[in-house]
């Protein structure tokens, strides 16, 4: 009876000192394989629980310590898009490698409609004008300060500075301190 006492104290004393905890540890980059420090990374329990929250160091390094369970590991830095990973489960005493590439955060603007400012510049390989409306066609390249739209066809109303870009588009918003060089 002594012995049977003993082996489950012992027992009981071993499984006490396990850990109940994981970790979540992984690296953020840019689309370019560039480190981005200071991402903020959070690990959520189902129902929306924050369990621990981290931010990268200069090598986009991060680690969580959370307890062992299922998780929603997400992240946010100004200037670029959030992302998130569902289902990440973490047993005790193990560490999963969650990494992230954040892309740029580029604005969202309507399907086919890129608002104007006053500088802009449109270069195409053919240009044509009805009433206020003008036609670019072919290698269709659109600039303001800050938003750059290739596309292989533009109508451009002048009279509501709207243009309205079809074809094979793509919208890049340019950083702030972008300028326009006019053409010549």
């Amino acid at each position: 009876m002594k012995t049977l006492t003993l082996v489950a104290l012992v027992v009981s004393l071993v499984s006490a000192q396990a850990p109940t905890t994981g970790i979540i540890a992984g690296t953020v980059r840019d689309a370019a394989g560039l480190a981005l420090p200071d991402v903020s990374v959070r690990a959520v329990i189902p129902g929306g629980a924050l369990a621990a929250v981290a931010v990268t160091d200069a090598n986009g390094a991060y680690r969580l310590t959370v307890p062992a369970g299922t998780y929603t590991v997400e992240t946010q830095l100004a200037g670029f898009s959030s992302q998130l990973r569902t289902n990440v489960t973490v047993a005790s005493a193990s560490q999963i490698a969650v990494p992230f590439t954040l892309r740029v955060q580029v604005t969202p603007i309507p399907p086919g409609q890129v608002p104007v400012r006053p500088n802009v510049n449109i270069t195409a390989d053919r240009q044509s004008r009805q009433g206020t409306l003008i036609q670019y066609r072919g290698n269709v390249r659109m600039r303001t300060p800050d938003t750059e739209v290739i596309a292989d066809e533009i109508d451009f109303d002048t009279n509501t500075r709207t243009a309205d870009a079809r074809g094979n588009v793509r919208i890049r918003v340019v950083p702030p301190d972008y300028r326009v060089t006019p053409l010549s």
